[in-house]
Order: structure tokens, then C-alpha cells, then sequence
């Protein structure tokens, strides 16, 4: 339970133990007079006096140590010293399970588990107090969470109102009160998870119209000098003395019109003399308020900081059982103050039975309690005693704040009247602890009084009374230890602690705390909020703001007086370490023991990650401190210290010695490894002592200088006289163990410059690891760095002192998973000048790649022309490669990825039957290719057939072209099919002759199924023979007949001729046998063959009849002249015959 802190002012006033009288009740005659009270206490202040202190354990002492430096909520301890606590971090809330070990004299805390928390808690219980398996938390938003250390599980419910109490019934489950009047039970189910189920009114044993649950405490069981839970819960119910079921709702506001928020709100009846239930304004002020039927005129209460106002309301029109709206705000006026009474009502306590469902048993003659509340209930010699508090309780008819105690008898449930009895307080009980025998019951008030009580024959007698600053908030007490009887541990809220030990034998009580003023407490130091006291006082826990302290051997320190827990605190003093130099340092492990007397009682090891570290310390013990450092250059150290002293220094101090380090000092020639040519000059300069050592390394020397040097930081220097053949060697060494030194002079090194370049890019880019090594395989230079790309070469410069023959060598690394680009170089270079220059071009490595291109339908070669690009970044780098396959292909290819254009060749000079295709192919090794092209024709058999000619056979040559492409040409005379690539869905046909003897012929055509063979007949073309016919003398002969029949060709025409004696034949290429005939002349006949247009000139011999009738009139001329001439030569030749004679003459 978190409290409200409280005041740190002390009440320094003396403090009145009286006991107040009272009056005998007739049915209770057990009420304790002032003359006894006066004379328990006078008798109780002469033993503390006469009385020796008791004796305990001195061989260990007493140490207090905090476990937990964080604020602790609330906390809960077991008698397995299982401790269950709730603590606030700036992280959030946690709810830990932890084991306390008291074994060793300095107190240690093991977490077991822990589990962060979303809320604040406001209850935090267990099943029990030996060896808890649940562990319940509740808080003010209704949540429940119930943890199972059995099953390591946590589970979480929600409840209507906050969590106020909770108690676990064996068998059953929890029992939890909220603020909303609710009871609920959750119950374990056989699988081992929970389940909520809420009580309702009917279980109660009879029927009450308003129930208010007030309190639910858990029932204790006393045995075995344990204090453990019966497993029964006690419940305290306000119940009214009518049946308040009326409901009315109005508002109250201030004379200046603002709603009257948060304030506490009931009502007197007068005409029935009794008080309405309580109930509390929202922020508008408004409130519903409880009344019984036929009210009509109400006293107001309302309670607000601290402040009681009062004011009347006249009722009307109200209507029983139903909720009545007053619709006029209340107006409180600020100066009409009143003293408001408390409200009075019945209270019964009921025991919830652990059965399943829960039984609730009313606990006879338990009314009449009226405002009482329980402190505790607890099970002793078959008895159940229940002590209550209260200021105004009817049973006892008293007014005054009292503590009461009510016995039962534990089988029945009868009361046991003979026990029950009332004791007057100075002001309401808080709290109450019962020893685990039952023979003493401590009380404490809201006043801060502590009321101790003693048992005898089942009855209390109250022994002994003592005041605190504050209200007491807990209270704790050990079991009966011989020789120191109880300890008492209680606390208030102003953070005091008080610690008593009672001897009920002889009612001896000794205050074991006393302040710096006499006060009978002392100062916790912070704000506790749980207290717990071991059984036989072993140790004392105190939990709170500032953490969780345990008081181990607790024994030890009570056997006087206890001034202040700071005395016992186990404390960490400062320690700092220094060196020799002054400095602080770190890095060391300190074992720091505590001795008391000779024996040593607590140990500790402290790992000094800074120059400060932090000792155990406990008054009255001695302190023994070891530092081992962990490297090292110091040496060890032992110092004892007195603790008393050590405990109020500001620090310990210790100067830890350094231990010198040993060095072996060589030189050697960094290029041969063997001692140097010259003399060396060497300077070790103490960098933080600033101080100088000189010493020399001879030539040839080989065995080392021997120096000691203390830890630190040195420069080294190094150097031939001249200064010309080694380079100055200068370097810091941190010397912090014994060490070895090597000094490697190098010579004055010769640039040597080396540049890459290639012809190829390599993709994605390679790197190159360059090596240079001497004739005889010695490094000389190594360095990894980019390929070079064709237009940047890689350029790689060193210096070296190497002077000589070399040979470079150049190896590919290629990105993870690929090959090389390149192939592995070497050149030779002798190293002379003071620039040496070198140039090398790498060569791509080939890889055997091969492309094999099929027909993705047969399956089988296509030949292709492969059109090979090198791409880098989707662009070509390289010029392109064509080449020739008759289906396979191999190729040297460099690493890269390729674009390859696959266009398959025509078959026979035909088309390709294969669509063209690109691909990208990754060449990273050899490699065997399967391109697979798509069949887009069909080779389709197909015969060009000539009609006219015997056989059908073609006369002529046929150039064959499918879709546009001439594919073939097919020869005159040829009768075969021949094979077309035609597309899938149909392809365009031209058929032309080469001699235009046929008509070209264009078609589309689809190719045909198991080679059906596809015919086209082909159509000759007509050539016009145009026929002149004359006769014998050149004239035409009208009217001529002509008629052609075909020779190589089954063809025939006629046709008839003009008037001007012209005949013409359409006649396809071929040829003819033609025959003319005309009337009077004589027919003719004659082959022609035509190709083309042709004309020609017939001559036909008239018949004899024609000429006669061409010449009739001439005939006659004719044989006149005959006659004529024949007369002629006669006289002709008479005359010849007469010259020849005359001749002779």
C-alpha cells in the first residue's frame, strides 16, 4: 500500500500512555478500568528499569546492506525468506521475485524473476506465506494480474472499480474486492488457467435490499510458531436498516454558480432517523443518491476539503423504485458550514469458505459494528479472534475510538463471549500484528500509539503503550526468543522506526531504539512502506523510497540500545589509486576484507574500471585492502586499515610501484635481415618523464642492447652518421611489458612506376593484385587495385629499396563468383634508376563457348548467322562478330554479357522456315548453348502444271518467289514437286515465266497437311499472228480462211480475213501447223512457231480458172499478137535467109 507521507516534524511533547475508562455493557462485563491499565504499565516501567539486557550472539555482528537502491512500492516476505516486491524505476514499474541470503554476515539478494507492470499497484498478496505459487496484484483501473511461478506463466483480468482487497481460498480461487462493491472469485481451471466468476447477492444467507462490502481480509492460521492463511476469507458488510432502492439525482453548485466537484455526499431522514448510503459528485457537481421509498425531506451532508456543509431538500412527485431527476441545481452557500455526523449503519462479518462456489456464513452476534473495520482475524486454539476498530460501535455502546477483539468458535461459528472485550484508544487502530504463538498482539493508531498485548487462557490484558511522531503504518514482531523474548518493529509516517523487546513472563519491555533527543525511535532515513522482522528476529527488512535494506544478525545489535541504522550500514568508501608518478589510475582488482577481531566476515572483489573504486566499510571492523592490477607494470600491494577511521574518510589512498620492464633492442637491415652496414646512433626519449638515453648499435653487432625502462611512452631514433644510405628511422612505442624492439632501417628507396592497360573492359570491373618480387622470389611490392579499362589505364607507383632484377607479376581477381577477365601476366624489369617504368597490356582470357541454334518444333540443327555484340549498360562496347553456323557454333569468348542476333540462313537458297531471334547470354566460363528458334514455315510441296501441254509439263523456265522472295526457279520440262517454305498462315504465291510464255500468277497459300501436294496450273499467255494474204500478183486476197492447230500443244483456231486480206489468230506460245484457203486459188499449209506477236505475208496461187478470168480479154490480145509474130518471123526469117545470100554475094 503506498501511504501519503507525512509530516517530518517530530511531536517532542510528552507522551500520555493512559488508558482511557470505560463503563461496563451489561452483556460485555470485560472492559479494563484505568486503575488497572495504570498499575500493567507502572509494573512494566520497573522491570525495563531492573531488568538486564539480554544476551545474544557477539562472534558475528550485526551489518545492514542495501539490496535494492531503487523505490519499493509495496513488498511481501515468506518464511522461505522469498521475497515479492514492486519497484519504480525510470524505466517503468517491475514486480520482482527474489531470494534473501542471510547465511553469510553481510546480507545478499538473488533475482529469481521479473515481470514489468503497465500501473501502479494497489494490492499485492500471495497464497501463502511459506512457499508462495501465485502471486495477485491489483490496481486502481480494475486490472488483475495473477502470476504462476509453478507454470511461469502471467495472466491478467479485468474487474468493474479498483482493486482494495484480496484473499486466496484454498481449492477455490481469489477473492477480490473492488470500490465498485463488488466481490469477485477467480477461480483455477483444471488446465491450470483462470476464470472470473463475480459473487452475487444471493449467496448471501439472506436477502438484503443494500449490501455494502467494506473490508475482505484474509484469515490467519497460528501453528508451529507460523503464522500462516486458514485459506478463509472474513468479510465486513454494511447493510442498511431499509431498503434504500429509490433513486435521485441532483447537482450541487456554489452561491457563485461553479458545480461543487469531488465532494462527498449523504443524507439524514428524520422522519425515519436514519442515514442514506454515500455517494460522491463528478465534476459537474451532479450525484445520485440512495433513499428509501416515501421520502419527501432530507438533511443534506456534503464534505469537501476537509469542509462539512449542510443544506435541506423538499422531495415531490417522487416515485418509489425508479431514478428521480431534480432538475434545480442545490446551492451551497460557502458560509453555511456544519459539523457533519458520521453516518451510522449495521455491519456484519461474514466467513467466505473456501468451497467452490463460495459460501458465505455469518458470524452470530457480529452486528451492530457500525463503522468498525477489521484489523486482523486469526485462528488460535480452535478460536477465531477478529479485532476491529472503530470510533463509533453500537455492539459496545461506546463512542470513543477503540480496538475490539470478537471470538468464534472455530466449528460452530457460536460466539465466545467470554473473550470479546473493547479497549478505549486514543484514536483509530491502523494496523495490527499477532506473534506467530498468539500469546502477543500488537496495535498501532493514526496517532502514532503502539498498544501491546499479552494472552492468557484466550484472553488479552494489555501490557504495554508507547507513542510514535506519526501514524503507525506497520508493525512486525519476531516469535518468542530466549533470552530477548519478542522484538517489536513498527514504523510511522514520518519515517521513524521504533524497536521493543517484550518478556510476557514477567511484562518486561525494553525500548531497543532511542533518538538523539531520548526519543524511544530513531530515523529510517526514508519512506518505508514495508516492514518485516524474521521470526526469531534473524533479520529486519526495511523496504521504501530509497530501496530495500536487510539487517542481518539482527540479534547482535539489540542487545542495548540501537541509535542509528547508519552505525551497522554496511557503507562504500572511495578508494583511489595513484602511481608513482602522482596520477590516478585504473584497471586494478581490489579484494577488500572485512575482519572482526580475527576472523574475517565478508569478502569482496572490485574490478576498477576508473581511477575510483568503492570498498566495503562497517563500524567496528578492520579493513584489509589487496590491489592486483590486471596488466602488468605495477606491482601488487597489501595495506590494512582501522574501518572505524576508514568509514569517516573522505577516500583511501594507495600508491601502487611500477615494475620495470625489460627490452631487447635489435637493428637490422629491413632488405637482408641481417645486422646493419654502418653504425647507428639510437635515442630513447621518455616522453612523460621527459628524460634522454644515447646509445650506439655497431655495425655487424648482432646481439641486442639490454635496457630497463619504466611503463610508459618512449621515442626511438634511429640513424646512420651520414645519413645516406638508411632512411631516419623515428617511432613511439608504448612499453608496458618486457618487450623486444626491432629496428628496421630502410634504405633510400627508387620510384618504380608500372602502368596497366587492356583492350577490354572487364564487367563488372576486376581488380588486380600486383606483385613484385626479386630474382630470388623475395616481396618486393604488393598492392591489389582496379582493372584498367580502354581508355584508362591503371597506374601503379611505388618506392622500394630493392636495387636488381624483378619480375612483375599481375593476377585477376574477378568479383565473388566469377572468373578472371584477364589472364595472369608476368615481365621481367631491372630495378637501376631512380624512376623505372614499366607497361604491360593485359589480355582478355577466352572461354570455349557453344552456341548450338535448333528448331524448337523438330528439335533439330537450324544453320544461322550469329550477330555477337558485347554490351555493357545496355550499349554495345565492342564491335560485333558475324558469323556462320550450320547449327553449331563454338566460340572464344572474354567474360561479359553478350547480345547475340540468331537469323536463320534460307535452306537451299530458299526462306528460313525460323523466326530470327536475340538473346543475352553471361559468359563466365565455358559454356554450351541451346538456342531454340520458332518454326514460323512449313516446307509444302507444290507442282506448276501447264494445262496445254502433254503431261502437263512446264515449257518454260518458273521463277518461284513466296512472299516477295524469290525462292526457286523451276525448269522447263520439270515435273517434280518442289518444296516452298510457306508461313503458318498462309504465305503470298508468284509464279513468273521467265519467258513470258505464261501468265504470272500471284495467290495466297496455306500450306497443307502430311505433304499434300499443292498444283497451280498456269495459263499461257495469246501472242496475235497476223496474216497477210496476197496472191500471185501482190494483191490481197479477201475473205481468206485460216485456221491453226497446235503441234506441242493440244490447241486449235480459225478466223477469217478481211477484205483487205488480213487474217488474225490469238495463239498461246507453241507451235502451229497453219492453213489458209480462199475461193479461186489453191489452199496452203505451213508450221509457224510463236513466241511472241507475230506477223506474216502469205502468198496463194490463183487456180487456172482464176487466171482465165483474170485475162480473158488479154488471151485474146494475146493470140492475135501470137499469130501476128508468127507472121513476123516468118517474113523475118525470109528476110535473114535473102541478107545471108546476098551476103555470099
Amino acid at each position: 500500500m503506498v501511504h501519503e507521507k507525512a509530516s517530518r516534524l517530530r511531536n517532542t511533547k510528552a507522551v500520555n500512555n493512559t488508558m482511557l475508562a470505560t463503563t461496563s455493557a451489561k452483556k460485555y462485563p470485560r472492559i479494563y478500568s484505568f486503575e488497572s491499565t495504570l498499575l500493567l504499565m507502572l509494573l512494566a516501567v520497573i522491570t525495563i528499569m531492573l531488568a538486564p539486557p539480554a544476551h545474544a550472539k557477539t562472534d558475528v555482528p550485526a551489518i545492514a546492506s542495501a539490496l535494492v537502491n531503487d523505490t519499493i512500492i509495496t513488498a511481501l516476505n515468506t518464511y522461505m525468506n522469498k521475497l515479492v516486491y514492486v519497484r519504480a524505476t525510470d524505466e517503468g514499474l517491475f514486480l520482482n521475485i527474489a531470494h534473501i541470503n542471510t547465511s553469510n554476515p553481510v546480507p545478499s539478494l538473488t533475482i529469481l524473476d521479473e515481470t514489468e507492470l503497465a500501473t501502479l499497484p494497489s494490492l499485492l498478496t500471495i497464497d501463502n506465506l511459506y512457499d508462495p505459487r501465485y502471486i495477485i496484484l491489483g490496481d486502481l483501473h480494475g486490472n488483475v494480474i495473477i502470476k504462476d511461478l509453478h507454470l511461469n506463466r502471467t495472466l491478467e483480468f479485468g474487474v468493474i472499480g479498483s482493486v482494495k482487497n484480496a484473499v486466496f481460498l484454498d481449492r477455490v480461487g481469489v477473492a477480490i474486492r473492488t470500490s465498485a462493491n463488488a466481490l469477485y472469485v477467480i477461480r483455477p481451471s483444471e488446465l491450470g488457467w483462470f476464470e472470473a466468476r463475480v459473487l452475487i447477492g444471493n449467496l448471501l444467507p439472506e436477502k438484503l435490499e443494500h449490501v455494502e462490502i467494506t473490508d475482505l481480509k484474509p484469515i490467519l492460521k497460528l501453528e508451529d510458531n507460523r503464522i500462516e492463511y486458514l485459506g478463509e476469507g472474513l468479510i465486513a458488510l454494511r447493510v442498511a436498516k431499509l431498503a434504500y432502492n429509490t433513486l435521485v439525482k441532483a447537482a450541487l453548485i456554489w452561491s457563485n454558480g461553479t458545480p461543487v466537484a469531488n465532494a462527498t455526499v449523504y443524507g439524514y431522514i428524520d422522519s425515519i432517523g436514519a442515514f442514506t448510503p454515500t455517494t460522491t459528485t463528478d465534476s459537474n457537481g451532479e450525484f445520485t443518491l440512495r433513499i428509501p421509498p416515501d421520502t419527501f425531506y432530507i438533511t443534506l451532508f456534503i464534505k469537501t476539503n476537509n469542509t462539512c456543509y449542510s443544506t435541506h431538500i423538499t422531495l415531490r412527485d417522487i416515485k418509489s423504485g425508479t431514478l428521480n431527476i431534480v432538475t434545480k441545481p442545490i446551492v451551497i452557500d460557502p458560509q453555511n458550514r456544519a459539523v457533519c455526523p458520521p453516518p451510522t449503519f449495521e455491519t456484519k462479518l461474514l466467513i467466505l469458505k473456501n468451497k467452490y462456489p463460495p459460501t458465505l456464513t455469518v458470524l452470530k452476534e457480529s452486528s451492530r459494528l457500525g463503522d468498525a473495520k477489521i484489523l486482523t482475524a486469526y485462528m488460535l486454539n480452535n478460536i477465531l479472534y477478529i479485532w476491529v476498530t472503530g470510533r463509533n460501535i453500537p455492539l459496545f455502546n461506546v463512542t470513543a475510538p477503540v480496538f475490539a477483539v470478537l471470538a468464534f468458535n472455530a466449528a460452530t461459528g457460536d460466539p465466545v463471549e467470554s473473550i470479546w472485550g473493547y479497549y478505549v484508544s486514543s484514536s483509530i487502530a491502523t494496523t495490527a500484528a499477532v506473534a506467530p504463538s498468539g500469546e502477543l498482539l500488537v496495535i498501532g493508531t493514526s496517532d502514532g500509539s503502539i498498544y501491546i498485548l499479552g494472552e492468557s487462557n484466550n484472553t488479552y490484558t494489555l501490557l504495554w503503550s508507547q507513542k510514535l511522531a506519526g501514524s503507525i503504518i506497520h508493525v512486525t514482531l519476531s516469535n518468542r526468543i530466549d533470552g530477548l523474548g519478542y522484538i517489536i518493529a513498527a514504523t510511522d509516517a514520518m519515517s521513524n522506526l521504533m524497536l521493543l523487546a517484550v518478556n510476557p513472563d514477567n511484562n518486561m519491555v525494553r525500548i531497543i531504539t532511542r533518538g538523539p533527543r531520548g526519543e524511544p525511535y530513531i530515523d529510517s532515513g526514508m519512506d518505508i512502506n514495508y516492514l518485516y522482522l524474521s521470526p526469531n528476529a534473524e533479520y529486519l527488512l526495511i523496504a521504501g523510497s530509497k530501496g530495500i535494506i536487510v539487517f542481518n544478525n539482527f540479534q547482535a545489535a539489540i542487545t542495548g540500545e540501537l541509535k542509528s541504522l547508519d552505525d551497522y550500514m554496511l557503507k562504500k568508501i572511495p578508494l583511489r589509486i595513484y602511481n608513482e608518478d602522482g596520477e590516478p589510475v585504473k584497471g586494478f582488482i581490489v579484494l577488500a576484507t572485512l575482519l572482526y577481531g580475527n576472523n574475517s566476515i565478508y569478502e569482496t572483489t572490485v574490478e576498477t574500471n576508473n581511477s575510483k573504486a568503492y570498498i566495503p566499510c562497517v563500524s567496528g571492523s578492520k579493513l584489509l585492502i589487496s590491489v592486483y592490477p590486471k596488466d602488468n607494470i605495477y606491482l601488487p600491494i597489501t595495506l590494512a586499515y582501522d574501518a572505524i577511521r576508514a568509514c569517516t574518510a573522505d577516500e583511501v589512498s594507495i600508491t601502487v610501484p611500477y615494475r620495470l620492464m625489460k627490452v631487447r633492442l635489435f637493428v637490422v637491415d629491413k632488405y637482408t635481415g641481417s645486422p646493419p652496414l654502418h653504425d647507428i646512433d639510437i635515442t630513447i626519449y621518455d616522453v612523460k618523464r621527459n628524460h634522454t638515453l644515447n646509445y650506439t648499435y655497431n655495425a655487424g653487432q648482432e646481439a641486442p642492447l639490454l635496457i630497463e625502462l619504466k611503463p610508459g611512452i618512449y621515442d626511438i631514433i634511429a640513424s646512420d652518421t651520414d645519413k645516406t644510405f638508411y632512411k631516419l628511422f623515428r617511432k613511439q612505442f608504448g612499453i608496458f611489458n618486457d618487450t623486444t624492439i626491432i629496428i628496421d632501417l630502410q634504405r633510400v628507396p627508387v620510384t618504380v612506376e608500372i602502368t596497366i592497360t587492356a583492350d577490354l573492359l572487364a564487367y563488372p570491373l576486376d581488380r588486380l593484385k600486383v606483385y613484385v618480387v626479386s630474382h630470388d622470389d623475395r616481396p618486393i611490392y604488393t598492392e591489389t587495385t582496379n582493372a584498367p579499362t580502354p581508355t584508362n589505364a591503371t597506374k601503379v607507383v611505388f618506392t622500394t629499396a630493392y636495387r636488381g632484377p624483378a619480375r612483375i607479376i599481375i593476377k585477376d581477381i574477378p568479383p565473388k563468383g566469377l572468373p578472371p577477365f584477364f589472364i595472369d601476366t608476368s615481365i621481367n624489369i631491372n630495378i637501376t634508376k631512380l624512376v623505372n617504368k614499366a607497361n604491360i597490356n593485359l589480355v582478355p582470357m577466352k572461354y570455349p563457348v557453344t552456341v548450338t541454334v535448333i528448331d524448337n518444333f523438330t528439335k533439330s540443327k537450324v544453320p544461322a548467322k550469329l550477330v555477337i555484340s558485347r554490351i555493357y549498360d545496355n550499349r554495345s562496347l565492342d564491335p560485333h562478330l558475324e558469323l556462320e553456323s550450320n547449327g553449331t557454333l563454338t566460340l572464344n569468348l572474354p567474360r561479359g554479357i553478350y547480345r547475340v542476333y540468331v537469323e536463320p540462313l534460307p535452306i537451299n537458297g530458299s526462306l528460313p522456315l525460323n523466326a530470327p531471334r536475340i538473346i543475352s547470354i553471361n559468359v563466365n566460363g565455358s559454356m554450351n548453348i541451346v538456342i531454340e528458334l520458332e518454326r514460323i514455315r512449313v516446307l509444302t510441296p507444290l507442282v506448276i502444271i501447264d494445262p496445254m501441254s502433254p503431261g502437263e509439263v512446264v515449257i518454260d523456265n518458273i521463277i518461284v518467289s513466296v512472299d516477295g522472295h524469290n525462292i526457286t526457279k523451276v525448269l522447263s520440262g520439270h515435273s517434280e514437286p518442289i518444296k516452298v517454305p510457306l508461313l503458318i498462315n498462309g504465305s503470298e504465291i508468284e509464279l513468273i515465266s521467265e519467258n513470258r510464255i505464261y501468265a504470272q500468277y500471284k495467290g495466297k497459300i496455306k500450306p497443307t497437311l502430311n505433304d499434300t501436294i499443292v498444283k497451280i496450273k498456269l495459263s499461257r499467255i495469246n501472242h496475235v499472228l497476223t496474216i497477210t494474204v496476197l496472191n500471185d500478183i501482190g494483191e490481197p486476197i479477201p475473205g481468206v480462211r485460216a485456221w491453226a492447230t497446235g503441234l506441242d500443244l493440244e490447241y486449235s483456231t480459225d478466223s477469217v480475213g478481211t477484205p483487205e486480206g488480213i487474217v488474225k489468230l490469238a495463239l498461246p506460245f507453241g507451235s502451229y501447223d497453219l492453213c489458209l484457203s480462199a475461193a479461186g486459188y489453191n489452199g496452203k499449209c505451213m508450221t509457224v512457231t510463236l513466241a511472241t506477236d507475230a506477223s506474216l505475208v502469205v502468198t496463194l496461187t490463183p487456180k487456172p480458172i482464176t487466171i482465165i478470168a483474170r485475162y480473158s480479154t488479154l488471151i485474146t490480145a494475146v493470140i492475135v499478137g501470137v499469130l501476128v509474130l508468127a507472121v513476123l518471123r516468118f517474113y523475118f526469117k525470109k528476110i535473114v535467109e535473102r541478107l545471108s545470100t546476098e551476103e555470099e554475094f
